[in-house]
């Protein structure tokens, strides 16, 4: 057995030992709260993925296949280990993985170790079936292995996009949404309340308009039923050259109509601040603002964030049942503290 032969044979069981590592490291970070998914998980139930289209899985047993043939027919055993190290580094082409049985998706934040891993024991066979035969496929492998190791520790093992710069990131933003967060009553209204108009930053939070109707996309957000008051308006002012008409709820009901003029006089000015924020750190922060018709002042203003990840939530000294249609009722003083 020569040199090089001995050297394959110390990488196959390397590439083995990599493998079986990868299993007990989280290969990636999906959604707000980064759900890791483990690597070992992924081995059992990976296959699931493969009628929706996520092919990655199937570097698996195209590894142990590889594994399997590397005595008895190393070239075989080659193209086996090519494919299998193709179809790792495929899944770097999808943006969201399936989370439930239902068809659910959450966006993939970060990649962790164990998918590094993965593809290190994937390229390491392949380096292995070519050091007998083919020298130079040997070195361009090699050279891979390098880049897709540096690539990793860059980006996601210690760069911006691990998961530990998400974190001290979304802990500063977090921090710092909170040091301006909390509520401001600066005046009460001093006529009866007719009605109350949203702009359409409050309206985009939780509905939309379809042919005149308005469809509920978050009904929890806020609930206009409990306003006690004759109507509430939506104003679409997405293009400020062509507002679209007013969009009135009627209370108690049902009739959801367009109106050009708009008849309540209060109004809720809605700021979402945490829009320039990268969507994995998971943040949500919004200044609310109450006027009165005619006043240029605002009569309150509330400021709060909700970090998704961990359910934390800072601004209102009501956090234990705040509510954004709570505050405005607060303020315009339909309920009472």
């Amino acid at each position: 057995m020569d040199q090089s032969q001995r050297l394959g044979d110390w990488l196959r069981i390397v590439s083995g030992c990599l493998f079986v590592a990868s299993l007990f490291f989280a290969a990636f970070y999906s959604g707000n709260d980064l759900r890791p998914h483990m690597g070992g998980q992924l081995l059992l139930v990976g296959g699931f993925g493969l009628l929706a289209g996520y092919t990655a899985w199937l570097a698996n047993p195209l590894f142990l296949v590889a594994l399997a043939l590397f005595k008895r027919k190393p070239g075989l055993a080659r193209l086996f280990a090519g494919a299998a190290l193709a179809f790792a580094l495929g899944f770097l082409a999808h943006t969201q993985i399936l989370v439930d049985e239902g068809g659910g998706q959450a966006k993939i934040m970060a990649y962790g170790w164990g998918y590094q891993l993965w593809l290190q024991a994937l390229a390491t066979l392949l380096l292995a079936t070519c050091l007998v035969e083919h020298r130079i496929a040997a070195g361009v492998t090699a050279v891979l292995q390098v880049v897709i190791a540096g690539l990793f520790v860059h980006h996601d093992g210690v760069g911006t996009n691990s998961i530990s710069a998400i974190a001290a990131a979304r802990e500063s933003q977090f921090y710092a949404f909170c040091q301006l967060s909390g509520d401001k009553f600066y005046a009460r209204p001093s006529v009866p309340v007719r009605g109350i108009s949203y702009d359409q930053a409050y309206a985009d939070g939780f509905g939309h308009i379809i042919d005149g109707r308005f469809g509920s996309q978050s009904a929890a957000l806020i609930g206009h039923t409990g306003l006690p008051v004759e109507f509430v308006e939506r104003v679409n002012l997405k293009d400020k050259a062509m507002p679209q008409p007013y969009v009135r709820l009627r209370r108690g009901g049902v009739k959801d109509e367009y109106d050009d003029k708009l008849l309540s006089n209060f109004h809720v000015k809605t700021e979402l601040l945490s829009a320039a924020l990268p969507y994995r750190l998971g943040i949500t922060a919004k200044r609310i603002v109450v006027y009165q018709e005619g006043i240029a002042a605002p009569l309150a203003e509330t400021t709060f964030a909700v970090s998704q990840n961990d359910r934390r939530f800072c601004g209102s000294a009501h956090a234990g049942n705040f509510s954004e249609d709570g505050f405005v009722a607060l303020a315009l003083g339909l309920i009472h503290d």
